[in-house]
Parts: structure tokens; C-alpha cells; sequence
């Protein structure tokens, strides 16, 4: 018997999924960036479980809780340290893909009625991951869902 925050996770993932598209693979460790299967990552994404807190208000006869969630998305740096313009449009198409994200998320608010409210809080800014033979830049999207059991 899967809780709301199975249910909650699935949804997570398949809206992300979808706002992404194809050209997106699932990272297998979302945990460690750099430890991802490389020979084929371009682009990837994962959901990594975050903190959670009973909110301590009962609704209905039921607890509230929230949990937090944080988007992974990552995309290979395909150029050399000295070609700005290149590094430049890899940047931007990182901030345009947590965009297609925030937009996704805004217009499920509750991520196919799985729980009372999913708000992205923020993000991290982007982060540097180096696996053995690749380079990439990332992003981590903090998503807090609230959601009553």
C-alpha cells in the first residue's frame, strides 16, 4: 500500500519528465551529480528527497505535513573553458529548462491532486559537477509540497 508521498514523488517526477521532454534521461544518483552514467548523460534529472516537518495542524481529523524536494537538472558543458559564447548559451538553456519547471509546477499546483499545495521555494544557483570524463553544469530546484494523511 503506497501514502500520499509515494504518490506525491511519482507525480513530481512525471510532471518534471514531462516539462523536459525527451532530450532528458534520470539520473541514477541524483544524490552525487558526478556519479552518474556518463558515456550516455547529456542532459539528466533526478528527484532527491529532502527534509520534511509535521506542521502540527490537523485538518479533518488528519495531520498536515510538508517535504521538501529538490529538482535536479544537469546538462554536460560540451565546450572549452575559453569559449564564452558557448558557455553562455549553456547557461541559458539551463535557466530556460528550470523555467519550463517552475511554469509546469505553477500550473499543477497540486501535482495531479496528490497533495494540498506544491510551491517552488527556490534554487540553488548552479552548481559545477565533474564525473571522470565529463563536466557539467546543474541546477537544483527546491520544491516544498504540503499534503494531508
Amino acid at each position: 500500500m503506497s501514502t500520499k508521498i509515494s504518490d506525491i514523488y511519482d507525480a513530481l517526477e512525471s510532471i518534471v519528465s514531462a516539462a523536459l521532454g525527451s532530450e532528458y534521461k534520470r539520473l541514477s544518483n541524483p544524490y552525487d551529480l558526478s556519479d552518474n552514467a556518463e558515456p550516455i548523460l547529456r542532459r539528466g534529472y533526478g528527484i532527491i528527497v529532502a527534509d520534511g516537518d509535521n506542521t502540527q495542524r490537523f485538518i479533518c481529523g488528519k495531520r498536515s505535513y510538508n517535504r521538501r524536494f529538490n529538482v535536479a537538472i544537469i546538462n554536460q558543458i560540451t565546450t572549452t573553458d575559453h569559449n564564452i559564447s558557448a558557455k553562455k548559451t549553456i547557461d541559458k538553456g539551463l535557466l530556460e529548462d528550470s523555467a519550463k519547471v517552475f511554469i509546469a509546477l505553477e500550473a499543477d499546483i497540486t501535482l495531479s491532486e496528490t497533495c494540498a499545495k506544491a510551491v517552488q521555494i527556490s534554487d540553488g544557483g548552479f552548481e559545477y559537477a565533474e564525473g571522470d570524463r565529463n563536466k557539467y553544469l546543474a541546477i537544483l530546484i527546491n520544491v516544498e509540497c504540503e499534503y494531508i494523511e
